[in-house]
């Protein structure tokens, strides 16, 4: 007869809900705060990574724009002085 109580004594021991219940519960929590801790991690490590792809192609369009102006202030000079040549033979 006391077997099958047993289960009820060992329940009406435990400590109040909060210790040992809630380490059971804990332990859910951990595991979703880990998969929160990986993806805040993995997107942070995305944006880096998309803010420096973002950087690099900035930069690399500044650096054809300086490139095509000076190919520009170039070609400016190089037009005039074929326009010097030609008004100087007519």
């Amino acid at each position: 007869m006391s077997d099958t109580y047993s289960h009820l004594s060992s329940r009406d021991s435990a400590p109040p809900s909060g210790s040992s219940s809630g380490a059971a519960q804990a332990e859910p929590s951990r595991g979703i705060s880990a998969a929160s801790d990986t993806i805040e991690s993995a997107t942070q490590r995305a944006f880096n990574s998309t803010s420096l792809y973002l950087q690099s192609e900035l930069e690399t369009s500044v650096s054809d724009l300086q490139l095509l102006e000076k190919l520009n202030d170039a070609s400016i000079t190089k037009y005039e002085g074929i326009s010097r040549q030609a008004q100087d033979m007519l």
